[in-house]
């Protein structure tokens, strides 16, 4: 990439990489994406700490992407949150790393409940979580290729598809990892313990 594109500060249009910058993570894979991008009007912003950041940091010089790259450390979730909200996608580059597989990923269903569009790699939980391109866009782990054609499907729909994934990933969020979904399990599990029926969560209220 090249231009005259300098960040100040974050973006109006921006991709948000939430993870700790620890190989399991990916952030690499996102970065190698991010540079065949082609579009000087969109950012990358990666929130979190890590002993990968000064080679995170000298990757983007290799790749001529320093300009267009935003590192914010360590990010209180109140502030990053909104950053969230704001972007034009979530991306959860996670690959299997030391015998680890990504269970499953907070950043990931906080972002589907705020109806901001994730890409994310078809790993462990997080294939169980986004159906792709329905709820969010799902990449081979590892592969940049991929999630280069998922930042530019993102950045392509227009906004009734995007409300479309927005609303499917509510509801797929609610459905299968909202309060109500989490008290059924543990009342189905206390059942098949027990043998007793636990209290109807019909009287039980919720939190909108």
């Amino acid at each position: 990439m090249s231009g005259e594109y300098r960040f100040g500060n974050i973006p109006d249009h921006y991709f948000l990489v939430p993870p700790r910058l620890v190989p399991k993570n990916g952030v690499e894979f996102a970065k190698r994406g991010f540079a065949k991008i082609a579009r000087y009007d969109v950012g990358l912003v990666i929130d979190g700490v890590g002993f990968l950041r000064a080679s995170l940091e000298k990757l983007s010089r290799e790749l001529g992407t320093s300009d267009y790259i935003k590192f914010l450390g360590e990010v209180l979730r109140e502030r990053l949150l909104p950053l969230m909200k704001r972007s034009e996608a979530v991306i959860v580059p996670s690959v299997p790393a030391n015998g680890v597989i990504e269970a499953t990923s907070l950043g990931v269903l906080e972002a589907m409940a705020m109806g901001v569009p994730v890409i994310a790699s078809a790993i462990g939980g997080i294939k169980e979580i986004i159906v792709n391109d329905s709820t969010g866009f799902l990449t081979p782990p590892g592969e940049p290729a991929a999630i280069l054609r998922a930042m530019m499907a993102a950045l392509a729909r227009d906004d009734s598809a995007r409300v479309a994934v927005a609303q499917n990933a509510l509801r797929r969020v609610r459905d299968r990892f909202g309060s109500e979904a989490w008290i059924r399990t543990i009342q189905s599990t206390y059942y098949d313990i027990t043998g007793k029926p636990p209290a109807n969560i019909d009287t039980l209220s919720f939190p909108q």
